[in-house]
């Protein structure tokens, strides 16, 4: 990874899988005292581009003239795509 916002992107999707896969819907979806740290708007947005970028690691994963093999770059892709999922699963 050459870019210096990436591993902040990782980790703040780390994070914010696990608060997904940790709280319940009551909690998450509370309009008084929000424990949930991103607005509606905010998760939709973060929610598209983990979509765009899952899909582009995907895109570029199997297009045979592609040198997208560095190390990590599929477990990336597995993070954001577990990232949309996990989102997509509290709608």
């Amino acid at each position: 990874m050459t870019d210096p916002s990436m591993p902040c992107l990782i980790l703040m999707t780390h994070l914010y899988c696990h608060y997904l896969l940790l709280t319940p819907d009551d909690e998450f979806f509370a309009q008084t005292n929000r424990t949930n740290p991103l607005s509606p708007d905010e998760i939709l947005e973060l929610g598209a581009i983990w979509r765009d970028l899952a899909f582009w690691g995907y895109m570029l994963g199997v297009s045979p003239n592609s040198d997208y093999t560095r190390v990590g770059d599929e477990d990336t892709r597995a993070l954001f795509t577990k990232g949309v999922t996990r989102m997509a699963a509290r709608k």
